[in-house]
């Protein structure tokens, strides 16, 4: 039994590092930049999905780490960008697993994913209201003035795209690690009506994200 957990333990070890290691990967190629300043990379959707796999400890771990290697190596924010990385990934992913974690269905997946997003665009608003002045040199009330038109909306969008990638890979991704020995528990994959609504639901998500990201706020900004 000891060796079985020793075993699963390893398992859980080496899927987390892969997780994290995508998640860099994607920040590093898959970078959108929206308008101005606001970039878009879909490092949370993974981090997401690792931590719907094995909980919410493990994806603010994941934040975490990604968040300091992104400090040392590609960030120009030092120490604020880390902690306002953090802090967003951490919220997204940790609600939405803690919720899904007490519901594994598709109604817990959706409340979860809702739940963190609240969580993270609220969390965001009052982040950076508190640091963005400090390391860009801004007023309170001049970062005050762009949350309506431009702050809430980038992280609404940015929180939607990343939940349609969730609802589109996490089956995609699950098969993969339970055909590598990677995952426990049932596949279940049927390609029915739950299938075509998530699929749908999914790509809609994407339409509306990218339509705020360039042409909303590439309006505003560009």
């Amino acid at each position: 039994m000891s060796e079985n957990k020793n075993t699963q333990r390893i398992k859980s070890i080496v899927v987390l590092a892969m997780f994290a290691a995508l998640a860099f990967v994607i920040e590093l190629v898959f970078r959108i930049r929206v308008a101005g300043f606001l970039t878009f990379d879909a490092k949370d959707a993974v981090i997401t999905i690792g931590s719907l796999f094995y909980g919410p400890l493990s994806g603010i771990i994941i934040s975490l780490v990604i968040s300091f290697i992104e400090m040392i190596t590609i960030s120009t924010t030092g120490i604020w960008g880390f902690i306002m990385n953090f802090v967003s990934t951490a919220a997204f992913a940790g609600v939405a697993s803690l919720i899904y974690k007490k519901k594994r269905t598709l109604n817990g997946a959706l409340i979860g994913l809702a739940a963190g997003s609240a969580s993270m665009v609220v969390l965001m608003m009052i982040m950076n209201l508190i640091i963005t002045p400090i390391y860009t040199g801004m007023t309170v009330q001049a970062v005050a003035d762009m949350i309506l038109p431009i702050l809430l909306p980038f992280n609404l969008a940015k929180v939607v795209l990343n939940s349609a990638f969730v609802l589109l890979l996490y089956k995609p991704i699950f098969i993969g690690l339970k055909a590598a020995h990677l995952a426990e528990g049932e596949v279940n994959f049927r390609f029915d009506k739950k299938t075509v609504i998530v699929a749908v639901l999914g790509f809609a998500l994407v339409a509306v994200a990218l339509v705020v990201f360039f042409v909303v706020l590439g309006a505003k900004l560009g």
